[in-house]
């Protein structure tokens, strides 16, 4: 019985000081983004990395406000640009890295499909569509 009890506790103790990355990032820890732009051909355009404070702020602001659906969702069309978002989340541990692909609609609103599970198929009110286009283009 005393084996047992270390070895409960010895599990509790390795489980307990795991650090797991957090199940939805928070959008204030984005540390950088690499944008592609799609080419008329299909083709993604080189990357172009996007680390000043003034454009993340506007990057994170749009991320906290988009409204995400658990639908998987395809799109009849290529998306307008692809963002890798990489989120610092310990300082000891690698960035994790999240893909969004973006399209920007006719009405300026935006349409985000993202491959982190929890967010899947997400949709950007016009305003912060606009803001967030203008930051990962410019």
């Amino acid at each position: 019985m005393k084996y047992f009890s270390v070895f409960i506790l010895t599990i509790i103790i390795l489980f307990g000081c795991t650090k797991n990355p957090p199940k939805q990032p928070d959008p204030d820890d984005i540390s950088r983004v690499d944008v592609q732009k799609v080419e008329a051909d299909g083709k993604y355009t080189d990357e172009v990395l996007i680390a000043d404070a003034k454009s993340l702020l506007t990057i994170k602001k749009a991320v906290n406000n988009i409204s995400w659906s658990k639908a998987k969702a395809e799109m009849s069309k290529r998306e307008d640009i692809k963002a890798t978002l990489f989120y610092k989340w310990d300082k000891n541990q690698p960035e994790l890295l999240f893909e969004y692909r973006i399209w920007f609609n006719k009405d300026d609103s935006a349409t985000i499909i993202s491959n982190n599970s929890i967010e899947n198929y997400g949709q950007l009110e016009k305003d912060l569509a606009v803001k967030l286009r203008k930051a990962l283009t410019e």
